[in-house]
């Protein structure tokens, strides 16, 4: 990765665009919005099992319910707790079947 020369200084925005246009070239993409990078970090953070709490406090949301916008759930890991439910002791497969009266 390339660093502006130094002494240079930039803007907000400039740097916004060149740290977007420079992961976009790495990835491949077309364009990568800077806002992007706070769904990541939050989705990251999430999948780490770090609290809301603690979320909203790093990314700096002032609510559990904006920080929720940003982190989003990943279905790979609602499987492997849908999974989890299968190693509760007793659990057999016939508990996962509907009942034949059951609509």
């Amino acid at each position: 990765m390339t660093i502006p020369p130094a002494g240079l200084t930039c803007p907000h925005q400039s740097v916004q665009s060149w740290v977007s246009i420079r992961a976009a070239k790495k990835i491949g993409a077309d364009h990568i919005h800077p806002h992007q990078f706070r769904h990541t970090y939050a989705t990251r953070l999430m999948d780490q099992g770090v609290p809301m709490e603690h979320i909203m406090a790093l990314g700096g949301w002032k609510s559990s319910a904006m920080a929720k916008r940003y982190a989003r759930v990943n279905p790979v890991h609602l499987q492997k707790h849908a999974d989890r439910l299968e190693e509760l002791p007793g659990h057999t497969p016939e508990d996962s079947e509907p009942e034949p009266n059951s609509p």
